[in-house]
């Protein structure tokens, strides 16, 4: 969670909890684990600042975790903005680092029936064109670690 594979008291470079979201998150987006290493003190307890970071990401995993739980790499590859995951017809997309309203991904051969909001259920403006689906975002909010859209999809033409 430092830049320490065990403990050392010196290390105090801290990942931020939406740092470790997104290594989570770009994980399951790529069809592996993440291995988080916490160093125990000496004294075995653990250093506040894991627990805290723990705490945090478990509160993230409390809402958003069917988003990455049993899930697969999704339909479209990882990207600069973030990934996507799937289970059945259902197809997450991980905004790890897009703040635009108007989002396109190459989701191709698959037709989209309901996009919503994860977390909140707000639902998702879209459109199908040529090259995939546009998404139109709500707005959004001041320290997101990951904005999750669900689509609903099923098989076949757009």
């Amino acid at each position: 969670m430092n830049n320490s594979w065990g403990f050392n008291i010196t290390d105090t470079a801290w990942k931020t909890t939406r740092e470790l979201v997104g290594y989570l998150v770009r994980a399951a987006g790529s069809n592996a684990n993440l291995l988080l290493n916490i160093g125990p003190r000496p004294d075995g307890t653990i250093q506040p600042e894991a627990a805290q970071h723990l705490r945090e990401m478990g509160e993230w995993l409390q809402t958003y975790g069917t988003s990455v739980y049993d899930t697969r790499g999704g339909p479209v590859s990882p990207r600069s903005w973030g990934v996507t995951t799937q289970r059945g017809d259902t197809v997450f997309v991980h905004l790890l680092d897009w703040r635009d309203r108007l989002l396109a991904i190459p989701l191709v051969g698959v037709r989209v029936t309901r996009a919503t909001m994860l977390g909140s259920g707000t639902a998702v403006d879209f459109e199908h064109t040529p090259v995939g689906l546009r998404l139109t975002l709500p707005s959004a909010g001041a320290g997101e670690a990951d904005r999750v859209i669900v689509l609903r999809t099923v098989k076949g033409p757009q």
